[in-house]
C-alpha cells in the first residue's frame, strides 16, 4: 500500500542525500531558477522565457468573451428555468476551456523543465497569491466620503494573476 504523503518525504529526502555531497559552486551549476510573472508566466535564470503560445491566447480571449455573453443571457432568463440551466452550463464550459489550457501550459512546461537533465534542482519564488489579489482598502476623506482607491484597475491585476498560468 503506497501513502502519498510517506513516499513524497521519502523521494524529497532521497534528493536532498543526492545533492548533500555537492560544494555550492557544483550545486549552484545544477540549480534552476524561475521567476514568476503576469505578462510572462515563466522565465528561467538561464534565459528561457515560457509563454502561452499567440493562438491559445486569442482563444482564451473568445472564450471569455463567450462566457461573459453567456452569463448575461443567464441572468435575464427565468430563474429554476432549463433555458437559464442551459445558458449557465454554456458559460461554465468557456471557464472550463480556459482552466484546461492553463493545465496544459502547465504540464507541458514542467516536462519541458524535467527533461532537460543538465538540472537536478528547481527554485521557484513561493509566491503568497492571495495576499497580492487582496481587494485595495476603502479611503475615507476629512467628511467621511469614499475616495477613489483604483479598485478596478486593482480587479484588472487580480484577473492577470490568477489567470496567469
Amino acid at each position: 500500500m503506497m501513502i502519498p504523503g510517506r513516499d513524497a518525504d521519502r523521494a524529497t529526502e532521497q534528493i536532498a542525500e543526492d545533492l548533500r555531497h555537492l560544494s555550492v559552486d557544483q550545486l549552484a551549476e545544477r540549480a534552476l531558477g524561475g521567476d514568476r510573472g503576469v505578462a510572462k508566466p515563466l522565465v528561467t535564470s538561464d534565459g528561457q522565457v515560457f509563454n502561452l503560445q499567440p493562438a491559445l491566447k486569442s482563444r482564451i480571449g473568445k472564450s471569455r468573451r463567450q462566457r461573459k455573453k453567456w452569463q448575461r443571457r443567464a441572468s435575464r432568463r427565468k430563474k429554476g428555468s432549463r433555458n437559464r440551466h442551459k445558458a449557465n452550463r454554456k458559460a461554465s464550459r468557456y471557464q472550463q476551456y480556459e482552466k484546461n489550457v492553463r493545465h496544459d501550459y502547465a504540464h507541458q512546461t514542467s516536462h519541458h523543465l524535467v527533461s532537460n537533465d543538465h538540472y537536478d534542482l528547481y527554485v521557484f519564488e513561493d509566491l503568497k497569491i492571495r495576499n497580492m489579489t487582496k481587494c485595495p482598502k476603502a479611503k475615507r476623506d476629512a467628511n467621511g466620503q469614499f475616495l477613489p482607491n483604483g479598485r478596478k484597475a486593482k480587479a484588472g491585476l487580480n484577473r492577470a494573476i490568477l489567470s496567469s498560468a
